[in-house]
């Protein structure tokens, strides 16, 4: 749904927020937890994206005060900042996020895919704002292309850290949305997911890495067993399918990213 139409049916209830020091705009999104608004602080112009809960139940602002949590631990040109977090008059809490002026990831990628240097720099950029996170102990377990936004220059900007786990706690207040369902996105979700016991781990997070570049390869995510991308793609190289075997290996003790591949001649692709 479009702003414009988002704000034809949000604004009349009653729902638009009224937050302290923030001027309310256009919905920019509906999501899992709530609405995303354009704001702009009227005290020096700035304008971000402010997330508020759709309700006031507990569990969805537990999730966004665990996003909020993250985000603070993260300093990363490929993350969204957190500019501030604060409670509203009924308790619930906003997040005023960094403003990223383009598309989701999902609403940009091609019938049939990039070609391959444009999709490992999306993929370079995304990893390595998760190896950054994973280097401060943040788990991000829902990464997809809806959680990654484009910038109007095409850079990365990776969102939504609702369902994000800090590695050392083993409590998993979050990782069940449902009895016997683990929280996340289906696609992007490691076999291990499934497995009872299962505990999220960055493997999870690389594992939803192998899907994305598979996707902005070829055009749609895996389904089951898939051929090697290069004999489906001229300009990919066989060193991608090596990439996404180690990414989506079904052992998750496996898993890895290589830090660089070659494609085409002298041409350096960071994958």
């Amino acid at each position: 749904m479009s702003p414009a139409a988002l704000a034809g049916v949000l604004a009349p209830s009653g729902l638009r927020p009224q937050v302290p020091g923030w001027e309310i705009g256009a919905p920019l999104g509906e999501g899992g937890l709530g609405t995303v608004w354009k704001a702009t602080r009227p005290a020096d112009g700035l304008v971000v994206a402010l997330k508020v809960p759709r309700s006031e139940n507990i569990s969805l602002i537990e999730r966004l005060e665990a996003e909020a949590a993250a985000l603070r631990s993260l300093d990363h040109p490929h993350i969204v900042r957190l500019i501030e977090a604060g409670l509203l008059d009924n308790g619930s809490i906003y997040l005023a996020m960094e403003y990223v002026d383009g598309p989701p990831l999902s609403h940009a990628i091609p019938a049939g895919g990039f070609p391959a240097a444009r999709a490992c720099e999306i993929f370079r950029q995304a990893a390595t704002a998760v190896a950054h996170a994973h280097s401060r102990g943040v788990l991000h377990r829902d990464l997809k292309p809806g959680n990654i936004l484009l910038d109007a220059a095409g850079i990365v900007h990776i969102a939504d850290f609702g369902l994000a786990h800090s590695v050392p706690d083993r409590v998993q207040r979050l990782s069940l949305t449902l009895t016997g369902l683990v929280a996340g996105t289906a696609e992007y979700l490691p076999p291990e997911a499934y497995r009872a016991g299962y505990q999220p781990a960055a493997s999870a997070d690389i594992y939803a890495l192998g899907v994305i570049l598979y996707e902005l390869l070829m055009g749609s995510p895996p389904r089951g067993a898939w051929a090697p991308v290069s004999s489906q793609k001229k300009d990919v190289d066989i060193r991608i399918d090596d990439l996404l075997q180690r990414a989506l290996d079904p052992d998750p003790s496996q898993r890895s990213t290589p830090a660089r591949h070659r494609v085409r001649g002298d041409d350096d692709i960071h994958c």
